[in-house]
């Protein structure tokens, strides 16, 4: 997603000072880097206005907090944007961060289900997701396993 293309009130890039202040809320937030996009258990959260007013944050949205702050301390900026429940060929790509002809490689072997609009595909946002959830486990265990197999080995560093 470009930042031409987006509302310039959705985009939010970190001052110098944000960096560590970003830090110390995702140690507080309990969301670790080695999270990474799996899902997290992170506790509740409550906030208080200046009148004295609490109210507790629903547990999506302290993950999205959590996930800006992660971004902000690294020094990224955050942009935050509505996304369509179905998107198109070329936005699923760019959610998942492959080429349109590898999704629609996906698409065609069904290992992501869409359905067509004319001569145009369409993909759930939810399987989308729940494909990158699935890839991303796959990732992660292959590399534990190539950790394994290189300390029986003896291939430390």
């Amino acid at each position: 997603m470009s930042v031409t293309a987006m509302d310039a009130a959705a985009l939010v890039l970190p001052e110098a000072h944000t960096p560590r202040e970003a830090h110390a809320l995702e140690a507080f937030l309990g969301r670790g880097p080695e999270i990474g996009s799996l899902k997290a258990e992170i506790g509740s959260l409550r906030l208080v206005n200046a009148a004295g007013e609490s109210m507790e944050v629903p547990g999506q949205l302290v993950e999205v907090l959590a996930a800006a702050a992660g971004m902000f301390a690294h020094g990224e900026g955050v942009a935050i944007a509505a996304i369509e429940r179905e998107l198109s060929t070329t936005e699923a790509a760019r959610l998942l961060g492959m080429s349109r002809p590898s999704l629609v490689r996906l698409l065609d072997t069904d290992q992501i289900p869409s359905r067509k609009v004319g001569t145009h595909r369409r993909v759930q946002l939810r399987h989308l997701l729940a494909y990158r959830r699935q890839r991303l486990v796959q990732q992660r265990q292959a590399y534990e396993d190539l950790m394994v197999e290189a300390d029986a080995l003896g291939l430390d560093e």
